[in-house]
């Protein structure tokens, strides 16, 4: 198995090409490939496939390419090349070996270039680097932007290998053979010093000097007409020479001699690991004719040091002139940062000025330097820098030298910098830095958990390593246990004055108090990020406030910002915050913030909720409005992106340390229940309605119990659990009788209906929706008896009473217009769809789906218009015509992609599986039902799991493949027993197979069950079949003895 990037986007296995899917599945793919091994955080692919405006849904969106890529590779036979796509901690890693990647087969062939060697070796290497590539990187995977978010280090990388396999041949004489292509990329970087340079020897050397010198005189011209600069002084040097005519013209620039420049650079590390990404930027196009100034921002401890020492000596062989080091100490420990006129005179000695000729000011000394590296090519590393002032007088200004600056702080005045944000280690990195450093292999498992509990900061894991490797007695096991507890493991990371603790308290102490202050107490949010509005409620502040202190700690490396106004803490950092406010802040100030928060939290998702479901209101609690600043959530679009970034915080309520059971829990639990199961989000929606029914329990709150308890009820039964839903929704009945609540009576009674229906039980269910409705009736509760007269339109519409059905379904459609509950109507308007559906009456049906789609469409719901494509597709599959049902159903998946919908995604897969199904096209069907099961899965939807087995185990029959369906069959049948059309269709399903295989009596067992089961629900037809075709199938099997 292959993956290709060097070129248009794609894959192999033995030669054979691979569909990859949608365009943006690819863009995913992409990414992986290019950190292979390595986590790719969701919100990286995040920022690069949504890099202005990401939909509410775009996580989910991003598990669903992911799943579609698996199911790409469970087909493709991927686990037999030790491929597999896997969930990391916060996000996704491809697994697989590298060399199956062309990109990485390039990298790998132009370092091993790079070593040294003759240049015959290396002209080799380099023409078999360059031969991988087919094309512009990742065509095909996005437009132009999105392409050049991920391609600018590639395509510089060719270049690079174009200019040393260019001077490679020249050096071997080889002028002629490399004059093309050097015109062509000279063409395309007409002011590339490096480039320019090899074509103008290449040109002199093949008999064309006055073409050389043109050449050089045209590059002059657009540099001073685009740059305002001059060529570089090895430009300069080479015309010189060719216009003495010397016909020995260098192929490369002579350096200086050796021992007249400066080596200051400290050791490389040998246990260096990773950072290929950071150091293909590093080592990019340091050739430009200006003065090239990167900038290593990043927290206490992750490597800015050791990842600048590591680039500069690879940089070195570069910058003949000398490579100039200098530690500012701008945060170390018990030192002041040093002055600049200071580090100008230490420099300048360097470079050869006698004391006696250094000037006393500043200013002086800074022109003197300058003037010092005029013309030279030197490289500069300017280490742990305080501040943007601190390096100004340290810049060189004329062209050919690189400056190197590492900094807690992120400099951003600096003008013409290149910021490279350091973040902490991908985890096989991390897994490596630890075994480099303690010389053995250990148990993956544990280093891999190691890893983890430092952070992926290289300066613990280096830490940990080296506590291990200097105590024989301890084993990697026993240095797992004792970092499990965060102040164990802070203690267990320090090591003196170069401890992570001691890192993190010195960037900690540079700030002013109110900064301070503010870190300590967002170290009490429970979630794993934060927005302006949320901290300015922690802390009491205005939202500008707010927003200059977290931009501040952002600039000082203690908060990060993986989101565009998204704040969060590193793991170690967030354990010394937690650490400094339980020492600093006392107790009642802890809670009064923690307090604030929950109030803001929840009044602010009462107000989304009310724009997103208002005819919901009299299932929610009535709040006050925030007393603080809150976001605008009044409108349907501000209110879905408001919930989408902060779902994760609110779930996390429940967890915040208020000093006791909060009744805001409670609040949030009723406030959430609609968007959480319209959203699918169904086991992170279970857990909230526990700790609500819990803390209601103990505040003695039995109507916040009861509505916990219904919510709980119904969110087991979208997961399939019905035997759960039934008992949490009996005891909110029995609470609901109990206190006289009729609101909360009818919500539980038509959960319970629903429940009996799924379960077969039609009486029970008929009883609780006529009881929803006595309810209904005596308080003038309409929403009530909208639920009851869809509930029985379900029941009729399974037992087969078409008119009973209509009639329900009718009378829901008009009580939901009276109320203006879209919802209702378009569920309703959906069902008599389906009841017409069902009887051949397609045109109908067709009309309801289109009332469906003109409601969906006039009030903005992308939900219902997806479940009117949905009911387009059923209704071309029933016509036979297949292509026309296809297209429904992907569009109605590109829907429920972009708004996140996770249930109508599942079933929305099932029909297209279907549809693929029905043309005939086993291998896509197959990967729509894995997809689907995935899902399924996911979200713990027990239903849409079967049906899902059923769609896998109905194509593998059709493949011609009836063993591998009855696997399916037979996981289909081990889920809970519920008696249901679906269980008919795969015990009808299982008997086909059964008789394929000449297995009669399995089949006959099959048969017989599933007429129990039509018999038991009622009725004598399911949509797929009928209990006289059942009968006759069993009549015809052979040994049939009646």
């Amino acid at each position: 198995m292959e993956f290709f990037l060097l070129g248009v986007m794609g894959a192999s296995v033995e030669a054979r090409a691979i569909d990859l899917g949608t365009r943006r599945q690819r863009y995913v793919l992409a990414l992986l490939c290019l950190e292979v091994n390595r986590q790719v955080g969701i919100d990286r692919l995040i920022e690069h496939l949504w890099p202005h405006d990401p939909p509410s849904s775009c996580r989910g969106i991003i598990h669903t390419y992911v799943s579609g890529l698996r199911s790409v590779f469970r087909a493709s036979g991927a686990e037999r090349y030790q491929v597999a796509l896997e969930r990391g901690r916060s996000g996704y890693l491809l697994r697989c070996d590298p060399a199956r990647i062309d990109l990485h087969r390039f990298r790998a062939l132009t370092a091993e270039a790079r070593t040294g060697g003759d240049d015959e070796r290396r002209a080799a290497l380099l023409e078999r680097a360059l031969a991988l590539w087919r094309g512009p990187a990742l065509a095909g995977v996005g437009d132009e932007q999105a392409r050049a978010r991920l391609t600018g280090g590639l395509e510089e990388a060719r270049r690079t290998a174009v200019e040393d396999l260019a001077e490679a041949r020249l050096r071997l004489g080889r002028h002629q053979g490399v004059l093309d292509e050097l015109f062509a990329l000279a063409a395309e970087f007409p002011t590339r010093p490096r480039m320019v340079g090899a074509l103008m020897r290449a040109l002199h050397h093949a008999g064309r000097t006055a073409e050389a010198l043109e050449v050089y005189r045209n590059t002059r011209r657009r540099m001073a007409e685009e740059l305002g600069l001059d060529p570089p002084a090895e430009l300069r040097e080479l015309q010189v020479a060719l216009l003495r005519g010397d016909e020995r013209a260098p192929p490369v620039p002579a350096s200086r001699p050796a021992g007249t420049a400066p080596r200051q650079l400290p050791a490389d590390l040998t246990t260096f690991v990773g950072r290929v990404a950071e150091l293909d930027r590093l080592l990019g196009d340091e050739r430009a004719a200006a003065v090239v100034i990167s900038a290593v921002d990043g927290m206490a401890g992750v490597g800015k040091t050791v990842l600048a020492v590591h680039a500069a000596h690879l940089l070195a062989a570069r910058y003949p002139d000398g490579q100039l080091f200098l530690d500012l100490h701008g945060f170390t420990h018990g030192m002041r940062p040093v002055d600049p006129a200071d580090a100008l005179g230490r420099m300048l000695r360097v470079l050869g000025v006698p004391d006696d000729q250094i000037p006393p000011d500043e200013e002086s000394r800074a022109a003197l330097y300058r003037t010092r590296l005029a013309d030279r090519r030197v490289l500069v590393l300017l280490d742990n820098a305080a501040a943007e002032e601190q390096v100004r007088p340290l810049l060189p200004g004329a062209p050919g030298c690189l400056v190197l600056i590492t900094s807690r702080i992120r400099f951003t005045g600096l003008d013409d910098v290149r910021p490279l944000s350091l973040d902490v280690l991908p985890t096989a990195d991390a897994v490596a830095l630890f075994a480099r450093v303690t010389g053995t292999d250990r148990p993956r498992h544990l280093v891999e958990e190691i890893v983890e509990l430092c952070g992926r900061l290289p300066l613990a894991i280096r830490t940990a390593a080296a506590r291990l490797r200097s105590r024989p007695a301890w084993t990697v096991e026993y240095l797992a246990r004792r970092l499990r507890g965060h102040q164990q493991r802070l203690d267990d990371l320090s090591g003196g004055a170069r401890g992570v603790s001691v890192a993190i308290d010195l960037s900690y102490r540079q700030v002013d108090a109110a900064l301070r202050r503010l870190y300590r107490l967002l170290s009490l949010h429970p979630g794993a990020d934060i927005d302006a509005y949320a901290a300015a409620a922690m802390a009491g502040l205005s939202l500008s406030q707010a927003t200059r202190a977290l931009d501040a700690l952002v600039d000082a490396n203690l908060l990060q910002e993986p989101v565009a106004g998204r704040f969060r803490f590193h793991d170690l950092i967030r354990a010394h915050a937690a650490d400094a406010c339980a020492r600093e802040e006392p107790g009642a100030e802890r809670h009064r913030a923690t307090a604030r928060l929950l109030d803001h939290y929840t009044q602010t998702a009462s107000l989304a909720m009310a724009a997103l479901y208002p005819y919901d209101a009299e299932n929610r609690p009535r709040l006050a409005t925030p007393d603080g600043p809150a976001p605008d959530v009044a409108g349907r679009r501000e209110a879905t992106e408001w919930l989408a970034a902060e779902l994760g915080n609110l779930l996390a309520a429940p967890h915040i340390d208020a000093g006791g059971p909060s009744p805001r829990v409670v609040e949030l639990s009723a406030i959430l229940h609609r968007h959480l199961r319209t959203r699918a989000e169904y086991s992170r929606a279970a857990t909230l309605h526990e700790h609500a029914a819990r803390a209601a329990r103990t505040l003695g709150d039995r109507a916040g119990e009861l509505e916990a308890l219904w919510a709980l009820g119904v969110t087991r039964w979208f997961q399939g659990r019905y035997a759960e839903a039934e008992e949490h929704l009996q005891q909110a009945l029995e609470i609901a009788d109990a206190i006289g609540h009729r609101t909360g009576a009818i919500n539980a009674l038509h959960g319970l209906g629903h429940i009996h229906t799924m379960r077969g039980r039609h009486e029970p269910a008929v009883d609780c929706y006529r009881r929803v409705l006595d309810h209904a009736h005596a308080i003038g509760h309409l929403a009530g008896e909208l639920e009851a007269r869809w509930g029985l339109g379900h029941i009729h519409r399974l037992r087969g009473q078409w008119g009973p059905a209509e009639e329900s379904f009718e009378r829901a459609v008009v009580i939901a217009r009276k109320l203006g509950h879209h919802e209702g109507e378009l569920n309703s308007l959906y069902g008599l769809g389906h009841v017409h559906r069902l009887q051949g009456r397609h045109e109908p049906a067709l009309d309801c789906y289109q009332q469906v789609m003109d409601i969906a469409r006039e009030s903005g719901d992308r939900v219902g218009e997806l479940t009117a494509l949905r009911g387009f597709g059923h209704i071309r599959l029933r016509q036979g015509a297949y292509a026309a049902a296809v297209e429904c159903f992907e569009r109605a998946l590109e829907i429920a992609e972009d708004t996140g919908h996770r249930f109508s995604e599942l079933h929305t897969l099932r029909g297209l599986g279907h549809a693929h199904l029905k043309q005939g096209r086993h291998e896509r069907a197959a990967a729509d039902f894995r997809r689907a099961l995935d899902l399924a899965l996911e979200i713990g939807d027990g239903n849409g799991r079967l049906q899902s087995l059923y769609g896998l185990a109905r194509t593998c029959q059709a493949a011609g493949a009836p063993d591998r369906a009855l696997d399916h069959y037979r996981a289909a049948c081990d889920l809970p027993p519920e008696p249901t059309n679906d269980r008919v269709h795969v015990l009808h399903g299982m008997a086909e197979a059964h008789h394929d295989l000449g297995q009669h009596e399995q089949a006959r067992a099959c048969w017989r069950q599933a007429l129990d089961i039509l018999d038991g629900l009622g009725t004598t037809a399911t949509e797929e079949v009928t209990a006289d075709l059942i009968r006759d199938r069993l009549a015809a099997s052979p040994g049939h003895g009646g």
